[in-house]
């Protein structure tokens, strides 16, 4: 899982709390957007990246490095995010057990990333976007 937090000063969150409904709203809808970018990011990583391991008949395996292969669209399908917090976080993931071997590796597998590319896509202009609402409205 990825979580998106929103980590303020002291004085920040201070000045958040007393914002209005309307600049907490922009902020969820900011995560929101950022979130669904990830989710749509992974995916394609996913179903359309590059792979390049060994071949199992008609199956393409992904090589270490490279984003898992798909073959039945389980993690795909299972791929799903939440928001949390009061709107100031947003989790991405999947609640499939291999999801994680395959991001991060095991001891027999090397790492087949999926979210973190997914994110590292992004963050700039999430960072942006999250930076932005919030000096308009604090």
């Amino acid at each position: 899982m990825i979580d998106l937090k929103i980590i303020l000063s002291p004085n920040d969150a201070k000045r958040l709390a007393q914002a209005s409904a309307q600049a907490l709203e922009a902020i969820q809808r900011v995560l929101e957007v950022s979130a669904l970018k990830i989710d749509r990011a992974a995916k394609l990583l996913i179903a359309r990246g590059s792979k390049s391991g060994r071949r199992y008949g008609k199956h393409q395996a992904s090589a270490p490095g490279e984003a898992p292969a798909t073959n039945t669209g389980r993690l795909i399908q299972s791929i799903a995010w939440q928001v949390l917090n009061q709107g100031l976080t947003v989790e991405i993931g999947s609640p499939l057990d291999y999801a994680s071997y395959l991001e991060d590796g095991t001891q027999r597998m090397d790492p087949r990333p999926w979210l973190k590319p997914a994110y590292d896509q992004h963050v700039d202009v999430i960072v942006s976007d999250i930076t932005d609402t919030l000096k308009k409205y604090l």
